[in-house]
């Protein structure tokens, strides 16, 4: 199925040419990587070891060849100070020139397919582009005559990155080793053939081709052999190719139609083209906007009485949102990989920019600075990219990737404006790679040295410290609070001025305070106009030492300059506001060094537990009071325990306003439950939208997205759809965001005792680490050494999917109660209560379920067994309550309860909190009689199977043509059986779920049906 692209647009990258292109993306990876690392060793005597040639024994290299050599050594220095060892570094090297050949490559394609360059890559080495360029250039001409096409084809590519390079400099710089590092023509030939093939001809001029070359640049194997290896990122390579996950474009528009599209709707009270062109902006039917100075009108209840279609149709308050002059728009995207949100950003600005031209409170100002309308439209796409997109990644390969799309975008608006020649230059963005500053010692010292006032050189130290950890953190260092505070330190010992100290008798003891520790040098401070200045300053002194030409020393130190100016631009991104934060950020734990090094902020709960708790916390932050955040997520944050902070903190005290649940499937091959939603950084009382989409197919979810406003606009609701006050969900434990329980069955269920509460206690049991010691199946033990005063017991070790009764096939080795695997445990010098956990209780009788599943199921336990580590017994006072209990617990209210703050792990802590509702009680006899029934039914049907300790043999007679007669007669008999207990079974859990309706006044979700049988007889051949 085609989707829709950035811009409504139907696009050709369905899923079975994205796997084309990975495919294509894979085997040029290694065609180039190969070809790079053969180049290092075999001319320049760089090994892939770490091992390094004596410049000695390169007499075979040309001055020129020895000064690139040289330059490339200086390359490898640089990134060696980072950190790196040589190893690394060379790894590093190849693995950044083969990506920049790649990138450039496709854009080439690109810039093709969009009419921007003459033909340089589609032909090869018969490019039409490069047969004009040696027709304008004789010397190249007479190479390529000579036979050395590959040579003249090289430095044609020289010449055409050199002409983008002032526009594109992130992927095109003068300094990128890659300009001289090219492959052999057959490699370059092979890569153009693959980027040339037939079956990708459609993908080039689509915007979000380059992106989805970025993601499949880093093999899905690497990302999966990274994950087994380590559960957190081990470094800022692992941590931004572990996240590496595009985009879907409908989960770009619907979140940016809902934060900068609902923004200028807002400012324009509704009257803009952005209604038509953001097919995903939520409008709810009767929406009034307040005039500047009024209040929302304040209610008296929260309309208890109304159900939530009746709720949608009630008025909307918006406060008054002053308008801005469009380039005072600010959007970041804070971990921006391809730039996929930047991008269509750009495509509401261009309609955002041509409204504010006639706006009559914006209109002047505008037109003062383009009297002309025609030159502001030709203007506006490099405002957008000055004034308005931001974009931060820590990986540089995500920023080469997003300023060469936005250019690209560019580009086509000109096209769009019929401009052909003379297009204005795009010589500004700002698409900033956080990086740290370089680490090379003996130019920092050279550098601040030479930086007047003395303060100045110090300020600088003190930053280059606090930013080793950017590369890793990127925004979550939070720098510019860092920043703030040591000039604030250093302004504020300039203000209080020197103080002498008064002689101690035992000056050894005397503890130094603060003002007497003068940290900075600032007695040639004179004027207070220096603090306000001293950034400029020192990217003035940068740029001065960087144009000092000292021999081979001239490419290290502008390397180092580069970087520090690149580290100043992420600086200067940290210190703005945004009106709107859009992002897919990381998620998960951080690395180590984050975790261990990074100085404590407000982000200081959020950081250790999942980047995406704290990626969502940091866009609050960089948000204006006015302003909106956007974020596609890890769904776990609304719903673990562990991250109530999460919801406490955010999700319930600000304006949360809409919320997609999708589920699995949504972000390419990422095995990831998702969730994405939009919020103003204001608190409001308003009604939120959300929307159950979990359960549909990929496709079908961008579906009834697309529809949602289509629903809402008109006041409707379907099955799928919820709209409620968010602080109805704040009675359930942990504040989880179990958003499909209505009002009345939260009240009257979360209100109930908890299981903790009431007598019910929920253990775990045994962990046996050595399976294959001390585990065993039931048929690979003789009957005589089972049972409780026997070598081998009955093991509850979770299972599959089973209601109301389970097959238990495992034993465990409890001989001289658990001796051998006690002693096991203290031999490796640990204590045994570690892992033989609640064996007070093993062999009594309760009821359980499996400690991982999507749905929580449990199963009577009889007495004398074990439970294991993998499963959650629930042991209750009065034996009485247990069948009940189990029908209760299996209902699908009951595992809708579970999951309303658990994901596929059922911890303990989490079930204690389970409400334990009257109802229980009210229909005892029900609930008994009809658990009572469903378990008989399901061990009727484990009669049958072989395998199952209930099996009943079916044959009483040894005569084989007999029995095969008789075969059909019985599974005939038995299939019959199925499908009638089947309808019983279905029957039952309808009753279970009357009794609740009944109880609880309310309709029990029935999304999730029964599904019959697990345990089917197998057919007959």
């Amino acid at each position: 199925m085609a989707t829709l692209d950035g811009h409504g647009r139907k696009s050709a990258m369905d899923k079975s040419l994205r796997n084309t292109l990975r495919n294509v993306v894979t085997q040029c990876r290694r065609l180039l990587e190969e070809a790079v690392a053969e180049l290092l060793e075999g001319q320049f005597g760089i090994y892939t070891t770490g091992k390094i040639e004596s410049v000695d024994r390169m007499k075979h290299l040309s001055a020129d060849d020895l000064e690139y050599r040289e330059q490339l050594l200086i390359h490898l220095q640089h990134i060696q100070a980072a950190g790196f060892k040589t190893k690394d570094a060379v790894e590093q090297l190849v693995r950044e020139v083969a990506f920049t050949h790649l990138n450039r490559f496709c854009a080439y394609k690109m810039m093709e397919t969009r009419g921007l360059i003459r033909k340089a890559v589609s032909d090869g080495l018969k490019s039409q582009g490069f047969l004009f360029y040696l027709a304008d250039n004789s010397a190249e001409e007479t190479l390529y005559t000579e036979g050395k096409q590959d040579v003249a084809y090289r430095h044609f590519l020289e010449w055409l990155g050199s002409t983008l390079s002032e526009e594109i400099g992130v992927l095109f710089s003068p300094h990128d080793p890659a300009n001289r590092l090219l492959p052999p023509q057959r490699i370059i030939d092979s890569v153009l053939n693959f980027i040339n093939s037939e079956e990708l001809k459609d993908i080039w001029v689509e915007d979000e081709t380059i992106g989805w070359v970025y993601q499949y640049f880093t093999p899905k194997e690497l990302r999966d052999k990274a994950r087994k290896e380590s559960q957190a990122p081990r470094n800022s390579y692992e941590l931004a190719f572990r996240n590496q996950f595009y985009t879907p474009s409908y989960v770009v528009q619907f979140l940016t139609d809902n934060t900068l599209g609902r923004i200028w709707y807002e400012m324009r009270q509704g009257e803009t083209a952005l209604i038509e062109n953001c097919k995903y902006l939520v409008r709810r039917p009767h929406e009034v906007f307040l005039a500047l100075g009024k209040e929302v009108p304040v209610q008296e209840e929260q309309a208890d009485d109304l159900s939530q279609e009746e709720l949608l149709k009630q008025p909307v308050y918006i406060l008054h949102r002053p308008k801005k002059d469009p380039r005072e728009i600010k959007i970041i995207d804070p971990a921006c990989g391809s730039g996929h949100f930047l991008l269509y950003c750009f495509s509401l600005l261009l309609i955002i920019y041509e409204e504010a031209y006639d706006d009559p409170d914006l209109s002047a100002v505008l037109q003062q600075y383009y009297p002309d309308r025609e030159e502001y439209r030709k203007a506006v796409p490099g405002l957008i990219l000055a004034h308005n997109l931001h974009g931060i990644d820590i990986d540089i390969r995500a920023t080469q990737i997003a300023a060469l799309a936005l250019w690209l975008r560019a580009q086509r608006a000109y096209q769009e404006m019929g401009i052909k020649k003379n297009r204005p230059k795009i010589t500004k963005s700002n698409i900033v790679c956080a990086e740290p500053m370089p680490g090379e010692k003996e130019l920092l010292d050279e550098f601040v040295a030479e930086l007047q006032p003395t303060v100045l050189g110090q300020l600088v130290q003190v930053v280059f410290e606090k930013m080793k950890l950017a590369g890793e953190a990127g925004l979550l260092l939070i720098i510019e609070e860092k920043i703030k505070n040591i000039v604030g330190e250093a302004k504020q010992q300039w203000q209080a001025g020197f103080k002498p100290k008064q002689l101690s008798i035992l000056p050894e003891y005397e503890r130094q305070n603060s003002e007497q520790l003068n940290i900075f040098n600032i007695t040639d401070i004179t004027n207070e106009d220096f603090w306000n200045q001293a950034e400029i300053l020192v990217i003035k002194a940068l740029h001065d030492y960087a144009n000092r030409p000292i021999g081979n020393h001239r490419l290290l130190r502008q390397l180092f300059v580069d970087d520090i100016v690149q580290g100043f631009a992420f600086i200067d991104i940290c210190q703005k506001r945004f009106d709107v934060v859009l992002m897919n950020p990381p998620f998960g734990l951080p690395s180590e060094e984050i975790k261990n090094k990074l100085e404590p902020s407000f982000l200081a709960e959020a950081i250790p537990k999942n980047l995406a708790w704290a990626f969502v916390e940091l866009g609050k932050h960089l948000s204006i009071k006015e302003g909106m955040v956007g974020a596609i997520v890890d769904r776990t944050i609304f719903q673990k325990v562990s991250y109530e902070g999460f919801r406490k903190n955010i999700v319930f005290q600000v304006d949360f306003q809409n919320f997609l649940d999708l589920g699995i499937g949504v972000l390419d091959d990422a095995n990831v439950f998702a969730s994405c939603f939009t919020f103003g950084n204001r608190s409001s009382n308003q009604p939120a939208l959300l929307a159950d989409l979990r359960q549909l197919k990929s496709d079908e979810k961008m579906d009834a997205a697309l529809l949602l406003n289509s629903f809402i606009i008109n006041g409707y609701l379907n099955e799928n759809y919820y709209y409620r006050y968010l602080n109805e969900l704040t009675i359930i434990p942990f504040y989880s965001f179990a958003y499909w329980l209505d009002k009345h069955t939260i009240q009257s269920t979360f209100n109930a005792k908890k299981f903790e509460d009431s007598g019910i206690q929920i253990r775990v049991g045994l962990q046996c680490n050595d399976v294959f010691r001390f585990l065993r199946l039931i048929w690979e033990v003789p009957p005589s050494e089972i049972g409780k005063l026997k070598n081998w017991i009955n093991l509850y070790n979770g299972g599959r999917y089973s209601l109301f009764w389970i097959q238990n096939l495992q034993l465990v080795n409890w001989q001289n109660s658990g001796f051998e695997i006690k002693n096991k445990i203290i031999e490796k010098g640990e204590s045994p209560s570690r892992y033989v956990r609640s064996e007070s209780l093993y062999f009594l009788s309760c009821i359980a379920g499996g400690e991982r599943g999507e749905y929580f199921d449990v199963h009577c336990l009889p007495q004398n067994m074990i439970f294991s580590n993998e499963s959650r017994a629930f042991f209750i006072e009065n034996k009485a309550d247990i069948i009940p209990l189990l029908g209760y617990l299996n209902t699908l209210f009951a595992q809708n309860l579970v999951n309303a703050f658990c994901g596929q792990h059922k911890g303990s802590e989490y079930l204690k909190n389970l409400p334990l509702p009257s109802f229980i009680q009210d229909n005892f006899y029900k609930l008994t009689t009809l658990t009572i029934s469903a378990i008989k039914l399901k061990m009727k049907a484990s009669s049958f199977d072989e395998v199952s300790l209930e099996f009943n043999s079916i044959f009483q007679t040894s005569n084989l043509a007999t029995q095969e007669k008789s075969l059909f007669i019985i599974h005939k008999s038995i299939c019959n059986y199925f499908e009638i207990s089947d309808n019983a079974l279905i029957q039952i859990i309808n009753s279970l779920r009357k009794i609740i309706e009944e109880s609880v006044g309310t309709r029990v979700l029935n999304k999730f049906e029964y599904s019959g049988w697990n345990e089917t007889p197998p057919p007959i051949d």
